[in-house]
């Protein structure tokens, strides 16, 4: 069980790479982060199976130590015990489990639910603002796994990076340089005229 949870931390540090616009990854290989999404979409969909299967290993050792189910959402709980364990009484303080085992049942569902194909198509904000999510999830697994940080902080770290440069970039003022007509297309029967251009901006 806790070698099936360390590498699902693994992996949820490299999810956060193919979602970095500005990653010296994609400029190192010559892609645009666009064409990395798809292993973003795989490595989220296998952390999120080695997090099922974490948990469902932990629960077998819960059913041995015949606490299952009680100690799923119990806090505190009977295992593991804090001090005499011969009257099985609840005395384990570990709530991060408990946090983290919501955490994941929100991210099954605004992620492994909300981020297919036939949701994010239709309803494109409803997925991106369900992916949000992921901040709960992030902040419950680096409390819960003591080791977690090895693993996610370099992703995680790039992501921020990319968030300051992107804001940074997004707060620039902007002075409209020149508007070039690219196409003009007349409508039926004569109608009415329709016209696309583009506009040059530059950094004031």
């Amino acid at each position: 069980a806790r070698t099936v949870g360390q590498i699902a931390n693994v992996v949820m540090g490299l999810l956060l790479f193919p979602v970095a616009k500005n990653s010296v990854l994609t400029a190192c290989f010559g892609v645009a982060w666009e064409q990395v999404l798809y292993a973003h979409t795989a490595l989220g969909a296998a952390f999120l199976l080695l997090s099922c299967a974490h948990a469902a290993l932990w629960y077998r050792v819960y059913a041995e130590q015949h606490v299952w189910p009680r100690d799923v959402l119990r806090v505190p709980m009977a295992f593991p015990c804090n001090g005499p364990c011969d009257d099985r009484a609840p005395r384990a303080d570990n709530f991060t489990i408990q946090l983290a085992t919501v955490s994941l049942a929100l991210a099954l569902v605004a992620m492994g639910g909300f981020a297919r194909d036939s949701v994010r198509r239709r309803c494109y904000e409803l997925f991106y603002y369900m992916h949000h999510a992921y901040l709960a999830l992030f902040g419950a697994v680096l409390w819960h796994a003591a080791s977690a940080w090895y693993f996610v902080a370099a992703g995680l770290l790039l992501w921020l990076a990319d968030r300051a440069a992107r804001a940074l970039k997004r707060s620039e003022t902007m002075t409209h340089a020149r508007f070039s007509k690219l196409c003009c297309s007349r409508a039926r029967h004569g109608i009415g005229a329709f016209w696309f251009g583009a506009a040059a901006l530059r950094p004031t």
